[in-house]
């Protein structure tokens, strides 16, 4: 066999890893059963007060945000495959309100107030206001800060 023909199915087979490999920053193995269901446009999660709130993320989208690299449970935490917690909310505000708190977990204060907007609205939160960070930043789609990677 010539080096030429051996080289044949190498070629192959990488050609083939690479139209099959997850998007690019979806590399855990728990993004898949989680955009499972999470890539269907229609779903949405519905609260005791009637509201509903979309539940698709765009695995696109995802993959080029600064939270492209995370695994899904880094920010919900208990949510795997196997167990996937079902919490009726009261409303859309309470359950943005209590996702905005796992933001914090990783975004600290100090570094949020570097932005004078951010700080007013800390501010705000101690006068029993509290922020909303997907208000302006879309969790699974948020860009990244300029020289952020």
């Amino acid at each position: 066999m010539t080096v030429r023909k051996a080289v044949i199915p190498l070629l192959v087979v990488a050609a083939a890893f690479l139209l099959v490999a997850p998007v690019a920053g979806a590399d855990s193995t728990e993004m898949p059963a989680c955009l499972g269901c999470h890539s269907r446009e229609n779903l949405t999660l519905k609260f005791a007060d009637g509201s509903s709130l979309s539940a698709y993320v765009d695995k696109k989208a995802l993959a080029a945000s600064a939270h492209g690299s995370l695994d899904c449970s880094d920010c919900h935490e208990g949510y795997t495959a196997e167990s996937h917690p079902r919490t009726m909310y009261r409303s859309k505000k309470l359950f943005q309100l209590r996702l905005s708190r796992i933001c914090r977990g990783c975004h600290t204060d100090k570094e949020i107030c570097k932005k004078a907007v951010h700080e007013s609205l800390l501010g705000r939160e101690k006068q029993g206001s509290a922020p909303v960070c997907t208000d302006c930043h879309a969790a699974h789609s948020v860009a990244l800060v300029a020289g952020s990677r």
